[in-house]
């Protein structure tokens, strides 16, 4: 059975939550009153405690007293795990304790004495180049509880925690020493005394000033992130790695994981505020180089790129982390996340105890545990991997579960024999977001499509399309059918995949009876309770329970299906996939307050929104809608608007192919449906930083939460609640970049490569031999 990743990640934090957090820390030799006396203010003696307890094959520190404690860079690490699962469930209980822990670092703080707020580690550290005392503040500390910060900020709102982020570039600006690198260039130091110029450090910096200023818009911000990460890219070497230090013998490390996974983090994070052809480049050659020469082939984690052993625990956290975050551009990373985390629990776990352990060398397991490398950096990547993709891990353990106690022996598809399929669909979306995603996956040799009109060539290699000339639907699903069997028997197929069980499921159902094949029926936005009843529903039913296997957008369409008697363990959910291209863009100008886009019809409601925006027009006389969409309504629409003198403040943009441009220049998304899936135009919206003001239909509460990242609104025919809530935001615009910023973390697990996942466990719960 594949390990439930969230129980093991809560299990882990209750481990640490029962110790108060406090532990032992990988360079805290110092914290021993014994060790501390002997060396006094000898630096080699204190440097030789310090690094020789970091290698000891077994842990000295108890018979030696060192002294368990509180990690402020743990704690952080701990509270950012906790809000992630606030993100990933909804339990109001993780956001507290990641918030009674922001308290304690507060509470940590060496705010008094400086510029701003900032931190350091809980014990005195001697390396080659200083003596940092405890707690005396540094970048790297300090930058890793501002993450925690801002990330309560996007979550809550709680203004006192980005004044708490602010008061931290402060610090970072003012104390820490801005070192002369080159011309348009900055770099800051490690800590307040030295000239130590750390490569990681100012990424982290970098990032942490470039996500304030999305907030904030404080210029100076900046220009001081865009400084240091031009410094950074330009540390990089000729093979695409980073040193840890400036210049490279400056310290004994060369190109470890964690240090080289915080560089390749921080540089993605920029480039989602900040697009940049070059950094975006040496980005992807930088984790091509990790990939490559800090794994091994088993997926654990190098000790350096030129030594595998030993296998740390911090190197494999990292990996899960960066991998997991790579794959919102790279799809193909979050599959190499997954193996690096299921090889740290099956070599540096253990399952019994809820607890990490320090490394895996050669020839034996420093099976002990330190708070914040181990625990702490686990929790919070395992955190990070549940939060990329949520909806995959459920619905892969639910097949897995169901199969191990199922009765009835299954024969899977084999991988190595891929599959030619047949695709019937319709939708544009269900095309591009599902179809491709398919045909992207080793256990599919090719698609053969069957879609009504024409289409333009522009489609993966794996794809073929079959046009079918529109007309009236009779002739038109007479066509499809007749091109179904035509198809499925001239090139042998092994499966058909449609969306929208009526019309297309119940061609796929008759055609497959002929040819003899499993199919997959996918609903994306249906009234599937409507459509079940009556004489059709007799037909539909004997579709939906006849299916291999079928797909819904989120859980409470599933719900609904297993209460009608589908069998549940063959109902997915099947996410939508995002491209990387949906992002925003802060250099385009915001031309409209507001966007809808979808297809004028009746059930969109879009008269309503036409009149609760004459009522925002009315304290806002030049705010704007655009109206995307073209159908039969919009003549009517188009009407309406001139009745109510909304001519100048409505433009009808009618059908677009692409509408990422629209979108970048919008600041809200509105919806007043009846009935909707989960839409894709709504995700786009998000993933554009564009904040969703909709109505609670369909799966649209799995992703919106009211108040946190949009307004989602219980509206029948009564508008005036959504001129509100749009006149709200667009009078508050820190409150409308915190709610943009949300949105768009709301949907980063909605990759290319997780609707390919999850394409995989469908095909894999397929029967081996074509059904009778």
């Amino acid at each position: 059975m594949k390990p439930e990743y969230k129980n093991i990640c809560i299990g882990a934090l209750g481990w640490a939550r029962e110790r108060d957090y406090k532990g032992y820390s990988k360079f805290d030799a110092l914290n021993s009153p014994l060790l501390a006396w002997l060396a006094g203010e000898r630096r080699f003696l204190r440097g030789a405690f310090v690094f020789g307890m970091s290698r000891m094959p077994v842990n000295l520190r108890p018979v030696l007293f060192v002294r368990k404690k509180q990690n402020p860079k743990g704690l952080a690490l701990f509270a950012r795990s906790y809000f992630n699962l606030y993100e990933i469930t909804g339990d109001e209980s993780f956001k507290k304790e990641g918030l009674r822990l922001l308290e304690v670092l507060s509470g940590l703080s060496r705010r008094d004495e400086y510029s701003g707020h900032c931190w350091g580690y809980d014990h005195p550290w001697q390396n080659t180049a200083f003596f940092i005392p405890a707690y005396e503040p540094n970048c790297v500390v300090t930058c890793a509880v501002g993450e925690g910060f801002l990330q309560s900020y996007h979550l809550t709102g709680n203004e006192k925690h980005l004044e708490v982020c602010r008061s931290i570039a402060e610090f970072i600006l003012r104390d820490l020493k801005q070192i002369d690198v080159a011309e348009g260039m900055r770099c800051c130091s490690y800590d307040l005394n030295s000239d130590w110029k750390v490569i990681n450090v100012n990424a982290m910096a970098a990032a942490f000033l470039a996500k304030l200023f999305e907030i904030t818009n404080n210029d100076e911000y900046k220009a001081a992130g865009r400084e240091m990460m031009q410094w950074v890219i330009s540390q990089k070497t000729d093979y695409h790695a980073w040193y840890y230090t400036d210049p490279p013998g400056a310290s004994r490390i060369t190109h470890d994981g964690y240090h080289t996974g915080f560089v390749l983090d921080a540089i993605g994070d920029y480039l989602k505020i900040f697009p940049d052809a070059a950094i975006e480049k040496a980005w992807r050659d930088g984790l091509g180089f990790y990939k490559t020469n800090l794994f091994t082939e088993d997926f654990a984690p190098k000790w350096m790129y030129d030594r595998k052993h030993p296998a740390d625990i911090h190197g494999a956290a990292q990996g899960v982390i960066t991998f997991t975050r790579a794959s919102a551009i790279e799809q193909d990373m979050l599959e190499v996340s997954k193996n690096i985390l299921d090889w740290t629990l099956e070599n540096l776990y253990s399952p019994k105890q809820n607890r990490f352990y320090y490394q895996s060398g050669k020839y034996r397991t420093k099976k002990f545990t330190l708070m914040r490398w181990c625990q702490a950096w686990m929790c919070y990547a395992i955190s990070e991997h549940l939060l990329s993709n949520p909806h995959n891990e459920q619905n892969s353990q639910a097949a897995e579960s169901d199969k191990s106690n199922s009765s009835e022996s299954i024969t899977q598809t084999p991988k190595g024999a891929p599959l030619a399929l047949l695709g019937i669909a319709h939708l544009r979306h269900a095309f591009s977001n599902h179809y491709q995603p398919l045909a992207n996956s080793e256990l599919v040799e090719s698609v053969t499509t069957i879609r009504p009109g024409r289409w333009e060539k522009t489609v993966l290699n794996k794809i073929t399309v079959i046009p079918v000339e529109r007309g009236p639907m009779a002739w038109r699903l007479i066509r499809i059918f007749v091109a179904s069997v035509c198809t499925a028997r001239k090139k042998k197929l092994d499966g058909v995949v449609c969306f929208t069980p009526l019309p297309y499921g119940v061609v796929a159902y008759f055609a497959t009876r002929i040819v003899r094949l499993p199919y997959h029926v996918g609903i994306i936005g249906e009234k599937i309770k409507a459509q079940l009843r009556g004489a059709r529903g007799v037909l539909l039913r004997r579709v939906l329970n006849k299916a291999a296997s079928i797909s819904v957008p989120g859980e409470k369409l599933q719900a609904e299906l297993s209460a009608l008697g589908v069998d549940k363990k063959k109902i997915f959910i099947l996410p939508h996939g995002l491209g990387s291209q949906f992002a925003p863009n802060p250099d385009v100008v915001k031309k409209y307050d507001c966007i809808f886009a979808g297809d004028l019809l009746e059930v969109k409601r879009v008269h309503l929104i036409i009149t609760a925006w004459a009522k925002v027009v009315r304290r806002k006389p030049e705010a704007k809608l655009c109206i995307v969409g073209d159908g039969p309504q919009r003549k009517n629409l188009e009407s309406l608007a001139l009745q109510l003198g909304l001519n100048e403040n409505i433009h009808f943009a009618g059908y677009q192919r692409e509408i990422i441009n629209l979108l970048r220049e919008s600041k809200l998304f509105i919806l007043a449906s009846l009935s909707e899936g989960l839409p894709f135009a709504m995700i786009e919206a998000m993933a554009c930083g564009v904040v969703p003001v909709v109505n609670n239909v369909g799966s649209i509460s799995s992703l919106i939460r009211d108040g946190v990242n949009g307004c989602l609104l219980n509206t029948s025919e009564e508008m005036d609640e959504y001129s509100t809530r749009i006149l709200d935001l667009l009078d508050n615009d820190e409150k409308l970049s915190r709610f943009s910023s949300a949105a768009r973390r709301a949907v980063k697990h909605l990759t290319f490569q997780a609707v390919t996942k999850q394409w995989e466990n469908i095909l894999n719960s397929w029967p081996g031999e074509n059904l009778k």
